[in-house]
């Protein structure tokens, strides 16, 4: 269906002001900017990813703080199964929580059909009243979760991976693993993940 989008896939196509700055037709699918714009925050499970990805809940955050910056009137609704926003990430969830027309839903999503007015139903069940409920969206952006690329062609060189398919080191090979290769991480956790590779490269090379 073309109203319901990846969440990539909104940051690529509509990086912040390009919402409001290219017009309601810059929408993934050319919908207009209609006033409802859910957005599942997450997609785990134990049939899906038994694993949290880390990145999932801070950038369907980000992604409602700024649907709701450029188009005024969006209502935003955010269903999750868990929250997860370390460190400074709690800041960002407080601000988005306060926002009027966005709401923090803890739920999972069964289903999302078209409906014949031209939107989309979503069939669900709130956790917290404890129903099954249905819920109307022009848009639906999916947090879909983040997998190793390790699962393709393989590497030129042995490489170990956990029951998850990340990789691990194995210095006694010269190989050592390092960012999203070695688990799901944000940009900071990876640079510094980097570091910490570089140092343990050195020593298994004999240097200092």
């Amino acid at each position: 269906m073309v109203d319901v989008a990846r969440a990539g896939a909104l940051d690529e196509g509509h990086a912040p002001g390009r919402l409001a700055g290219g017009g309601p037709q810059d929408l993934p699918g050319g919908r207009p900017a209609g006033r409802r714009h859910p957005l599942e925050l997450d997609v785990r499970d134990d049939e899906h990813l038994a694993y949290c990805s880390a990145v999932c809940c801070l950038a369907s955050l980000k992604q409602a703080l700024y649907v709701h910056e450029q188009i005024p009137g969006a209502e935003v609704t955010i269903y999750y199964i868990d929250r997860r926003t370390p460190g400074r990430g709690e800041d960002l969830l407080e601000r988005v929580a306060a926002l009027e027309g966005v709401r923090l839903v803890k739920g999972k999503v069964g289903s999302v059909e078209p409906a014949p007015e031209g939107d989309l139903v979503l069939k669900l069940e709130d956790v917290e009243s404890g129903r099954l409920v249905e819920a109307r969206a022009d848009l639906v952006v999916l947090a879909t979760g983040m997998v190793p690329s390790l699962g393709g062609a393989p590497p030129p060189f042995e490489l170990a991976r956990d029951e998850d398919g990340f990789g691990l080191d194995g210095a006694q090979d010269g190989v050592v693993v390092a960012g999203v290769a070695r688990r799901p991480a944000d940009v900071a956790s990876s640079v510094r993940d980097a570091t910490g590779a570089a140092a343990r490269a050195l020593v298994a090379a004999g240097g200092t």
